[in-house]
């Protein structure tokens, strides 16, 4: 259960039976790495790579990081027969850790005349560029001809990241976009509750994950109506939405 959110204010806020919400990055609340600024990074980012609370990392030279671990070619990082954070190839590293991927409703919103599914994307990867959150980002838009589950890359689980450093898991995968969320949808780009009450966003799409009848004509028009989703789903929102109105829309992390 989340603290409920105050109407026309964008405050903070803490998961509720979350006693370290709030404090400074431990391993007791973050899921990612702490910063040396004391705050909990999704541990993702090759400049911040990290996992259970542990000091964020930086990878070296060409190294990605993966699962919360700095991974490069044979010979670093752990290479063969693996070190105990490396895993390289035969390696007999740690466990390993989930992957911890994000998405959120954007701050503002957009008219149906977006540029396409590559300007829906593009509104995406700014938003996310000015939270300084990294990372390459899709919106879940489907077109006439385009089903937003395929455009998914990648299979999850995806988390909301609040502005305390917090995680909340909202699909655990792919899969889990065709059904229920495990979470209301309601924080944006920079962890804060989202302006519009209820979360209402552009989708184009069904539950099922394929596209609806109504995409504005693919995204590139404010003539015509297009499929919403709200709180949770995609295609539960019940007013008829046009595509000369501005709504948000939700961005998943690849």
């Amino acid at each position: 259960m989340l603290r409920a959110f105050i109407p026309g204010l964008m405050i903070g806020f803490c998961l509720a039976f979350a006693p370290s919400c709030g404090r400074q990055c431990t391993p007791a609340n973050c899921l990612g790495c702490c910063t040396v600024e004391g705050l909990c990074a999704p541990g993702v980012a090759t400049d911040r790579c990290g996992v259970d609370g542990a000091e964020c990392s930086s990878c070296a030279g060409t190294q990605s990081c993966t699962n919360g671990a700095c991974e490069g070619p044979v010979g670093t990082g752990g290479g063969a027969g693996g070190g105990a954070t490396g895993g390289g190839i035969g390696g007999g590293g740690g466990p390993v850790l989930e992957t911890r991927l994000r998405l959120f409703i954007t701050s503002v919103g957009y008219p149906g005349n977006m540029g396409g599914l590559a300007g829906a994307d593009a509104h995406c990867n700014t938003a996310a560029q000015a939270a300084n959150k990294g990372g390459t980002w899709r919106a879940f838009l489907s077109s006439g001809s385009e089903d937003a589950l395929a455009r998914m890359a990648e299979v999850g689980p995806w988390y909301q990241e609040t502005n305390t450093g917090n995680f909340v898991k909202t699909f655990n995968n792919k899969a889990n976009l065709t059904t229920a969320a495990l979470e209301t949808l309601y924080v944006d780009e920079q962890g804060n509750g989202s302006q519009f009450s209820p979360s209402k966003y552009w989708s184009g799409t069904l539950q099922t994950g394929l596209r609806s009848t109504g995409t504005c004509m693919g995204w590139t028009t404010t003539t015509g109506s297009a499929g919403t989703g709200q709180s949770g789903y995609w295609d539960n929102d019940n007013v008829v939405h046009y595509c000369s109105e501005s709504l948000p829309i939700v961005c998943f992390e690849q």
